[in-house]
């Protein structure tokens, strides 16, 4: 991944831990519990957020073409 995406991810990612969504492109997965991915161009991260301990756990992150496998 190049480090200006991952960078981005990053960000976007400390964003959505802060409770800050503004214009992210977010979307809850079908199939899963309380997963999320969060898209930057071609690159996706799928994430949770535990509410109990106040935690967002990052499960995978990848080109849009591997992710999802």
């Amino acid at each position: 991944m190049p480090l200006a995406d991952a960078e981005a991810l990053i960000a976007a990612l400390e964003a959505i831990a802060a409770g800050h969504l503004g214009s992210l492109d977010i979307k809850a997965l079908k199939d899963t519990a309380a997963s999320y991915r969060l898209r930057h161009g071609d690159w996706r991260a799928v994430y949770r957020i535990d509410a109990a301990v106040d935690v967002l756990y990052v499960e995978r992150a990848g080109h849009r073409r591997e992710i999802y496998r």
